[in-house]
């Protein structure tokens, strides 16, 4: 019998609850909240490795919630967890995300369309969006283009797919999603309605027998970059567990105690407007342009669009003329410790090859010297030499 022949055997099982059921804390989603993300699928969200993410890492790490990640081929199977106990919330989130952001490639919640507040990235690309000759029907440049935020959408994930593909237990952890909008978020919602009743089903449910359902997909990598298909919505096999009921009810309450309505808007870590300026200092330093498809020093595969799930560097001759010493040297430190941490994490081999290419100015400098001792000597001499250009005393 093959997976889908399992699933469906599996999802004939309906668990019985008790009355002190975790799971029946968490009403079943309005009819208004599920067909509002169903019709709003397609939407445009309106005014949404090394680098940081938009999550907040301490939060995470005290709620033990890990980034999920499907960025390798194969199936996977997951579930929709809901984010408030309240049936007028969605099991969802949209999300405004600035990709690529610096030398590190940070990702970060834009500011201003998330509640309205001053985001530096967002004036600098209407900086240059005002600069350029208009020449109608011509679309903007693609530095430009890769300023703008990302439509993403947040969900907590519970991941079945070691349970149903491998055999394995049953996981007791669940994660935050940083989904793409377009290639997943809406091909789950063009299938949560039944084409016959009209109804729309709430997948996150977590009563046993309710409309939970399982959402299935596949992954096939083009590069760095992960194509979606194959989705499906499965009876989930067996209900969620319980346990993992107990961790999100404990985070949700949490989130409610501290004035937010959903848990993704809980998790969530909110930049300054400096903090995206200093990081934006460090992509175009010398102010030379990259290449339209260079990819970023240092930067992790990543699953985000940019208009063709293809994200484009956000370019070149980034205004620093007006930044304080205090930035400069922010930008240097952050830019080195980043470039430092890349090269630790290298393996001996790939190490080999960096001094070759890029490090081949150092190679017979540190020849005699540990990884260690050389990768602390180049980086050292790297930011003397950048920190003299600019006329700056560490």
């Amino acid at each position: 019998m093959d997976i889908r022949g399992k699933l469906k055997l599996k999802g004939e099982q309906v668990a019985s609850a008790s009355v002190g059921d975790p799971r029946l804390k968490f009403q079943k989603r309005s009819s208004e909240v599920l067909d509002r993300a169903y019709d709003d699928r397609g939407k445009r969200t309106k005014s949404t490795g090394m680098g940081k993410t938009i999550w907040d890492k301490e939060k995470l790490e005290k709620y033990g919630i890990g980034e999920f990640n499907c960025l390798h081929n194969g199936s996977f199977f997951i579930e929709a967890l809901p984010l408030s106990f309240e049936a007028g919330v969605p099991y969802c989130r949209d999300l405004s995300v600035h990709f690529q952001v610096g030398f590190a490639g940070d990702q970060f919640i834009c500011a201003h369309r998330y509640h309205g507040q001053k985001c530096y990235r967002c004036e600098i690309q209407a900086k240059l969006y005002r600069e350029i000759p208009r020449v109608p029907g011509q679309k903007p440049p693609d530095n430009i283009k890769a300023l703008y935020p990302n439509d993403r959408m947040g969900y907590l994930i519970y991941d079945r797919t070691a349970e149903f593909l491998n055999g394995e237990s049953p996981s007791t952890n669940f994660e935050v999603w940083n989904m793409p909008k377009k290639k997943v978020h809406e091909e789950i919602q063009s299938r949560v309605r039944d084409k016959i009743t009209r109804l729309t089903l709430d997948i996150s449910d977590m009563t046993p027998g309710g409309d939970g359902r399982t959402i299935g997909f596949e992954v096939a990598m083009d590069g760095p970059f992960p194509s979606y298909k194959g989705f499906e919505l499965v009876v989930r096999p067996s209900p969620i567990p319980v346990e993992i009921a107990e961790r999100l009810s404990i985070l949700i309450t949490d989130a409610n105690a501290a004035g937010y309505k959903n848990a993704i808007d809980y998790l969530l870590h909110i930049p300054t407007y400096d903090e995206v300026k200093i990081s934006m200092l460090t992509e175009s330093e010398a102010g030379e342009p990259q290449a339209p498809d260079a990819p970023r020093p240092g930067s992790p595969p990543v699953d985000i669009p940019a208009g063709e799930d293809k994200q484009k560097p956000a370019g070149a001759g980034f205004p620093m003329q007006h930044a304080s010493n205090e930035e400069i040297t922010q930008m240097l430190v952050t830019k080195y410790e980043a470039l430092q941490t890349k090269l630790t994490n290298m393996n001996s081999i790939q190490w080999m090859l960096w001094l070759k290419s890029e490090g081949k100015e150092y190679a017979d400098a540190v020849s005699q010297m540990t990884k260690e001792a050389a990768i602390q000597a180049i980086v050292e001499a790297l930011l003397e030499d950048d920190c003299m250009k600019h006329n700056i005393k560490l």
